[in-house]
């Protein structure tokens, strides 16, 4: 079984007239969960979800040790953590590889996503063997060899396959000038991609900075304030160098933060692999009881339980995508101001949109 949301957009022929977004959500697992303990709900919910079910565990667990005071030990911390950066840099990997390749017209990367695909997996069963991460303390955990390699394995695809030399060197490219020259001669399909996103991107079309779910305090969206926060790769690395000397962000500096994001997921797992206590530093302590959530490659995924004498009474499962395709959210205002031109054009661009905010989610753009 398999739950996942769907988006779809509408773009109106009167190009006067707003755009429509429904959100089509999972149906409210509430009812299958109504009644078990907190630890058993988050045995279950990852089951549930082919996306991004790693983080669905991390938040899920967390949410239900929130609930009830309890607090794991770094070792826990750092093995779940872990396992969430591997899960972020494959998603990243994937759509990349395959979906940025077709946009360019190229062919998608299919040697670079299978590999993506088999690190998790393996990733999993290198430091987590008996499957217990997300549902019991695992202190007498410790870094292995194996574990280390296949850390490695990512860097070395990311390094050969997307960025096309170090990812510390690529990192350093801190000025408009050093990322046109990356674009312009390397010869990867990210390269190639990210140079012509360069060429027709416009700025956010927001009247003040934007706001941010982290800085936010809100559990999920609400339709009452003026802007509903975002949370997406452009979120977690903007304070990047190359990213602060910007203005409003354009569609190419979202296209870049999904890039940094990468890297630096990269480069802190295998800290965090390495150092508990750079996985004691990633850890939030200010979450409130009942709540818990992952960093995700397309943001914040939160959960919420409810329990009534040690049992869930009611659950809530927000996306990123609920926040960012919100009707005041940043999706929606990117959509809103697409200009103008052939229905062509006009879908092409909603795609950049969706892939440069939320670029995991299933969605379908119509005209009518």
């Amino acid at each position: 079984m398999s739950l996942e949301g769907h988006l779809d957009i509408v773009l109106p022929r009167d190009t006067d007239a707003p755009i429509r977004i429904e959100l089509q959500e999972p149906a409210n697992i509430t009812k299958l969960l109504i009644g078990r303990s907190p630890e058993a709900a988050s045995l279950l919910i990852p089951t549930l979800f082919s996306l991004c079910g790693t983080a669905h565990a991390a938040a899920a667990i967390q949410a239900a040790e929130t609930a009830k005071g309890i607090e794991p030990d770094l070792a826990t911390h750092q093995i779940r953590n872990c396992l969430v950066l591997m899960e972020r840099a494959r998603e990243h990997l994937l759509r990349i590889s395959l979906v940025w390749q077709k946009i360019v017209g190229a062919e998608p990367d299919t040697e670079t996503a299978q590999a993506a695909l088999k690190l998790l997996p393996a990733f999993r069963q290198a430091i987590d063997q008996n499957g217990c991460a997300f549902s019991e303390p695992v202190s007498n955990w410790r870094a292995s060899d194996d574990g280390s390699a296949l850390i490695t394995c990512l860097i070395s695809l990311i390094e050969n396959r997307i960025l096309g030399e170090t990812i510390p060197a690529w990192l350093n490219r801190h000025d408009g000038s050093a990322l046109a020259c990356w674009t312009e001669q390397i010869p990867t399909g990210a390269a190639r991609f990210l140079g012509s996103v360069l060429k027709c991107s416009c700025e956010e079309p927001a009247p003040d900075r934007p706001l941010f779910l982290s800085e936010s305090g809100l559990t999920e969206p609400l339709e009452t304030v003026k802007e509903v926060p975002e949370t997406s790769s452009y979120e977690r690395r903007r304070s990047h160098p190359i990213l602060t000397q910007r203005g409003m962000p354009t569609l190419a500096d979202r296209y870049l933060a999904r890039l940094i994001d990468l890297a630096e997921t990269a480069q802190e797992l295998y800290q965090v692999f390495l150092d508990v206590d750079s996985a004691a530093s990633r850890t939030n302590n200010t979450v409130k009881p009942g709540v818990g959530f992952a960093e995700t490659a397309r943001g914040r995924l939160t959960h919420v339980v409810d329990l009534q004498d040690g049992k869930v009474a009611n659950y809530k499962i927000i996306s990123p995508t609920r926040w960012n395709f919100a009707s005041r959210g940043v999706a929606t205002r990117y959509l809103d101001a697409i200009p103008k031109g052939p229905d062509s054009a006009r879908v092409k661009h909603a795609d950049l949109v969706v892939g440069a905010i939320d670029p995991c989610v299933a969605y379908e753009v119509r005209i009518h």
